[in-house]
């Protein structure tokens, strides 16, 4: 059986929600495709290390997966990085999530490193 896969933004406000409420922070950084946009998510740690997380190669199912892109990034990467990919797609979601890496990989699914 076949489920409806969830829009792209009714997927980030309940996730936002869900990290929220578990004591972290979350802002759209870059507001993509309502409908179907790809969600790339931002993860500030508290020392204010950054990294991100990209939809899997491999998550064609239902559930929405992300796999890290790189090590650890400064604010200048990460804004190169979201101008390179917004050049390529507008539709993109970029939301950053300020947390411990232990709340983000258990609110998000990764793929094991």
């Amino acid at each position: 059986m076949t489920g409806l896969r969830l829009t792209s933004a009714f997927w980030v406000a309940a996730k936002l929600r869900q990290l929220q409420s578990a004591g972290g922070y979350a802002s759209i950084l870059v507001k993509g495709n309502n409908e179907a946009g790809a969600i790339n998510l931002v993860l500030r740690v508290r020392d204010g290390r950054l990294r991100i997380a990209v939809p899997a190669v491999n998550s064609m199912g239902q559930d929405r997966i992300f796999e890290w892109h790189e090590g650890f990034l400064n604010e200048h990467e990460l804004s190169a990085f979201v101008e390179r990919e917004l050049r390529f797609d507008r539709d993109q979601w970029f939301v950053e999530c300020e947390c411990s890496e232990l709340h983000f990989s258990t609110i998000f699914a990764l793929e094991p490193s």
